[in-house]
Parts: structure tokens; sequence; C-alpha cells
């Protein structure tokens, strides 16, 4: 998500053939998971026109020809990114100018793909068979394994990548693992805006009784300020067990018994069994 992709401009070719020869074929899938990034064009508009002599290919009497060319033309007039490419333009230059470098091409055959690779290495190239392990759709599940490790911020960061905003529901996030885990997935980058919703830990005691300690906390909030955040922290106005949510931007992220569920080291410490990350398109509003 809010990746750079380069499109191979064969594209609407490979979604035709997919429409009419696979009856469980994935292309609505793949549309919109690709809407949801930016689509890499060279400012001299070459690959457009390879793009539209691609529909040229397609029977012009097929409703899909017209409904591709509509919706693809709409997507790069809102998504695109203008790239300059030296010397003579090819697709793959174009990848190799972008930020993130990955070239769509599902089409592509395996000699043709590790030619791809062999030159520009730096290159992930997105295969028929791989494209939703490198492009993550949405929904998207991360199934949970009791003592395996998840590396929260790397898991994270395609989804939180150009978000301004940040936010996290947990209503026990002043939990020692909670703040250890908020730290390093609120620290990966300034965030303009960052709102936390939780319990008041002055109305939360501690096991022996005593009010909670908030000093990790405070002092997490402190830092992130510091660096140039806005900082809110909303309370419950009574005490709640609600589910726990990162939110950025355009995604909203289900955490099954919030961060504290992870160790300092990304563990995952619930014995049970059936617990996801969750990532959905955001409808949570703060």
């Amino acid at each position: 998500m809010n990746q750079e992709l380069t499109l191979s401009s064969r594209l609407p070719v490979y979604l035709y053939i997919e429409q009419v020869n696979n009856m469980f074929n994935r292309n609505r899938e793949l549309i919109d998971t690709i809407s949801t990034n930016f689509l890499c064009i060279d400012d001299q508009r070459e690959y457009m026109r390879q793009l539209m002599a691609s529909f040229e290919e397609i029977d012009a009497s097929t409703p899909i020809k017209k409904q591709l060319e509509a919706y693809l033309l709409d997507l790069f007039s809102k998504k695109a990114r203008p790239k300059t490419v030296k010397g003579d333009f090819s697709e793959i230059k174009l990848c190799n100018v972008s930020k993130d470098r990955v070239y769509v091409a599902p089409e592509k055959s395996d000699p043709e793909i590790e030619e791809i690779t062999r030159q520009y290495p730096k290159i992930t190239v997105c295969r028929a068979d791989n494209v939703f392990e490198v492009l993550k759709p949405i929904p998207y599940e991360i199934g949970l394994t009791p003592g395996s490790t998840y590396n929260l911020p790397t898991i994270f960061a395609p989804f939180a990548k150009g978000s301004k905003s940040l936010g996290v529901i947990d209503p026990y996030i002043h939990n020692h693992r909670a703040v250890a885990n908020l730290d390093s997935i609120a620290s990966r980058t300034v965030y303009e805006k960052i709102t936390i919703k939780c319990n008041d830990p002055a109305k939360l005691p501690s096991k022996d009784g005593k009010q909670i300690s908030t000093v990790r906390f405070d002092t997490l909030i402190a830092k992130l300020r510091s660096r140039g955040s806005q900082v809110e922290v909303i309370y419950y106005d009574r005490i709640k067990h609600k589910e726990r949510f990162i939110l950025y931007d355009e995604v909203e992220i289900y955490i099954p018994g919030g961060l504290d569920n992870f160790d300092e080291n990304g563990v995952f410490l619930n014995d049970g069994e059936g617990f996801y990350l969750i990532f959905r398109k955001r409808k949570i509003k703060l």
C-alpha cells in the first residue's frame, strides 16, 4: 500500500485473458490492490503510449475492454507519479528509478523474470503466482502462533507508508509490554498526529491494589512530542474492555488482546488458537 508501482503496459491484455480463460480469476482483487498504490509513468509519457497500444490487442466488442480502459486511465489520472528516464525508454528503467522498484508483470515468463532480476537485482517482480504476497490485498490476515516472533513495525510498514497519522485503541496501553511495542511502532517515523484512546490509569488498580505506574507511558509520550508529533490521549468515560486497533490514514489493524500480548521482542504470548492480525480499510474514527 502507498508504494510506487510500475505496471506492465501489457497488464490489460493479461487481465482480459484471465477474464476469458479463468472463471476463478482474481482480477477485481488485483485491480483493487493496485489502486491503493501509486503508479509510475515517465515524464515523456512513452509508457502511456505503450499502455494504450496494448488495449488495441483486446477485441473491441468485449465490454471488459471499455471497462478496463476507463478504469485504468482514471486510476492513472489520480495516482500517477512521473519519473525521468534517461536514454531510451523501457519499463524496467522506469521501475528502476522509482522509490520502491516493484514491477507488476504477471504475464512475464520465468526466463523473462530471471533476466530482469539478473540485470536489476533490486527490482521486485510481481509474477502471477506471487503478486498478492508482494502487494498485500485489503482485507489481509496474518495468523498468530503462540511463541512465534512477529516484527510488528516491519509487518505494519506497507500499510503505514505515507500515513500522516497514527491512532491507537487499546484500553490497557499503559502495561509495560504494550508501551514497549507502541514505542517501536510510533517511533518508526514522525507522525503529524498521534491519538491514543485508552482507559484512565487512575481508575485501573494494579495487582497489589495500588495505582498502576505510568512512568514508561508518560516518558514515551514526552519523547514523541519532542520529535514534533502532536499527541492526544483520550480516556474512556468508564473502564472498558474494547477491541484493540492500530489506525493509519487508510488502514485499521485489529490486534487480538492488544500490544500487551507481544513481549518486547515481538513474541506472541497468548496460548490460545485462532488469533489473527486483521488489516482492513479504515472505517474507525477517533
